[in-house]
């Protein structure tokens, strides 16, 4: 029989073998933690005021459209972000795929020609999945020189007379990296829709008030059902945040596109770099 069990990644691993429950817990429930720091005190503030007050809100089926509309937007937006989020989890695994393909062919240059400089190409190779997990850590653009430093070694297999069809493949490579790469940028930089952004925040404010505001006998089941509508909106609404920068390497988190290929990568340039 198969088994339904994930195999772990190795940022998974170290977190949930280490020691500390924190890291554990937020690893896994960050979202749903940082968005228990609003609810429960929208809860203790419904159950204060339905105890001690008359809220001003009747319950009807006016309200009840208006909070089922707006996890229909919540849920809208957070689909259009997906497709995105779907781009990125491909992105690592493409430029891996790159850097093998570069990896390979540059063994095939050492053995086919003299001459041919095979540990500093892969060195060379190396700095590129090195230059993307600091780009991602830092928000800087190094990776677009190191992919540069690659062109001196493919000249130099022009020159020790290395099939050009092998030449113009890795030069078709470095391309599609730098494409790959500008593409990070620009998801890590921008926002999908602001506007739509803002307009959902405006819209779970709106809702969380009415709720305070609506009568809703008796107390614990206004505090309960309070608790539970605002926690699916805030849920989603910091979910969309999150997912909006699928790439978050400084966070402790099971949410962000794993780069856990392009760190193999490395590994594999440095073997063949030393060898």
């Amino acid at each position: 029989m198969g088994s339904n069990t994930r195999k772990l990644s190795s940022e998974e691993h170290r977190v949930l073998v280490s020691g500390r429950l924190e890291e554990k817990v937020l690893f896994r429930w960050h979202i749903a933690v940082d968005a228990l720091k609003w609810v429960v005190p929208l809860m203790v503030a419904k159950g204060l005021l339905s105890y001690f007050s008359e809220p001003t809100v009747e319950l009807n089926a006016l309200l009840t459209s208006i909070i089922a509309g707006s996890i229909f937007v919540l849920g809208f937006i957070l689909a259009g972000i997906l497709a995105d989020y779907k781009e990125a989890e491909r992105i690592p695994a493409e430029v891996a795929s790159s850097i093998e393909s570069l990896l390979e062919d540059g063994k095939y240059a050492a053995a086919t020609v003299e001459g041919f400089d095979l540990q500093a190409y892969a060195q060379a190779v190396g700095d590129i999945p090195r230059a993307m997990v600091e780009d991602l850590r830092s928000g800087g653009r190094t990776l677009l020189d190191a992919a540069s430093a690659v062109s001196p070694h493919l000249i130099a297999m022009e020159r020790l007379g290395v099939p050009a069809n092998h030449v113009v493949r890795l030069k078709g490579e470095i391309a599609a990296i730098r494409t790959r790469m500008l593409r990070i940028y620009h998801m890590q930089r921008t926002s999908f829709l602001p506007s739509a952004y803002l307009f959902v925040q405006t819209l779970v404010v709106m809702v969380t008030f009415l709720l305070l505001a609506t009568e809703i006998d008796p107390w614990y089941a206004a505090t309960i059902q309070t608790g539970v509508v605002t926690f699916v909106l805030i849920y989603l609404l910091k979910l969309i945040r999150h997912l909006d920068t699928p790439f978050r390497v400084n966070e402790i988190t099971d949410d962000d596109v794993s780069i856990f290929l392009l760190r193999e990568a490395e590994e594999r340039a440095d073997e063949l770099a030393v060898n």
